[in-house]
């Protein structure tokens, strides 16, 4: 009998910067698992969404920018990862026909942080972003017990700092910053978060979510200022196969 074969993907707008497909080729290679291939579908729209996963062979997707908050309402239910942080980057068709959404960011943040702190001990910390990705490594954060500000262009509610407010002179930073916004992401590589990147001290940790091109301008400026500095391609791969684990239960 032939095996049946299968389709996972990625959803968001716009995707030439992402190397998902070869991570999760490398997961399915060492599975074992040659029924199963993984794509890219660009949607300009967020409903869009439903068409890709109304595929018959479609079993679930990963999502990204900028859909992880807008495509909760068109979503079945939600696990408890996914409404801890107001966002989903993995949906999966169950076999009654329900779409869950979950969320994998925050794990896979959080063991990336780890392995990149090591025995460091962090006590406050500035999310530079407020989408998808930055309610995820809040999520994280709280876990470890890190007190934390989102930082935004726009000022928000409770523990939301504007660029302007935190560039004040009296403002310090904190010993960790993680960029949670796309600046600097391929192909837009020439930009970068407004921060002030001489308040960076020595020996801070700064951590990029993005991981194309390897070391942002971001990253670079951090490191002269001696910071020690992470891109998010570890993360990349820890997620993806916290997603497999999810995902997998509900194949057929």
């Amino acid at each position: 009998m032939k095996t049946k074969s299968f389709k996972l993907g990625l959803v968001g707008f716009p995707l030439s910067h992402s190397r998902s497909p070869e991570i999760w080729q490398v997961i399915f290679n060492n599975l074992g698992i040659s029924n199963i291939s993984y794509h890219l579908f660009e949607v300009k729209d967020v409903t869009q969404i439903l068409h890709v996963l109304s595929q018959p062979d479609v079993v679930g997707v990963n999502v990204t920018i900028p859909y992880k908050k807008k495509v909760i309402p068109l979503l079945s239910e939600l696990t408890a990862q996914a409404e801890g942080t107001g966002a989903v980057n993995t949906i999966v068709k169950s076999a009654n026909g329900k779409l869950i959404g979950h969320n994998t960011d925050v794990e896979g943040f959080k063991e990336s942080l780890k392995n990149f702190l090591g025995s460091e001990t962090i006590e406050q910390a500035f999310i530079l972003g407020t989408g998808g990705s930055a309610l995820a490594v809040s999520l994280a954060l709280k876990s470890l017990a890190v007190d934390h500000y989102f930082i935004s262009r726009k000022p928000g509610g409770d523990k939301v700092l504007t660029y302007d407010d935190i560039n004040t002179p009296i403002t310090e930073f904190p010993k960790l910053i993680v960029n949670c916004t796309p600046l600097g992401m391929y192909p837009n590589v020439s930009t970068f978060p407004p921060i002030d990147f001489q308040k960076i001290k020595a020996k801070s940790y700064c951590f990029d979510l993005v991981y194309n091109p390897e070391t942002t301008i971001f990253l670079q400026k951090c490191k002269m200022r001696g910071a020690f500095v992470r891109n998010g391609m570890e993360m990349l791969h820890l997620q993806a196969i916290k997603a497999w684990d999810f995902i997998s239960k509900h194949i057929p």
